[in-house]
């Protein structure tokens, strides 16, 4: 995949159905994904095991990050 912005971040949101397993599968066949938030584990944007902790730790090695987000993740991080 070629990126011409240097420290950029691709977001790629599947929707349709409310499980990972089909994003899962998309970002395996690809390749080329760096992340993969599904809603069937739980993670964090925050703290030292947290998304944007990764992000800049991923960015600062490399040119580029590509995400994959499924619908319905991070459903835990909204409050109610």
């Amino acid at each position: 995949m070629c990126m011409s912005q240097e420290s950029a971040i691709s977001i790629i949101r599947l929707v349709g159905s409310k499980r990972g397993y089909l994003t899962v599968e998309a970002c395996l066949a690809s390749g080329n994904v760096n992340v993969c938030l599904i809603p069937e584990i739980k993670w964090s944007f925050y703290g030292p095991n947290g998304l944007l902790a990764y992000a800049t730790t991923f960015l600062s090695n490399n040119h580029n990050l590509i995400l994959a987000v499924a619908e319905g993740s991070g459903k835990s991080l909204i409050d109610d």
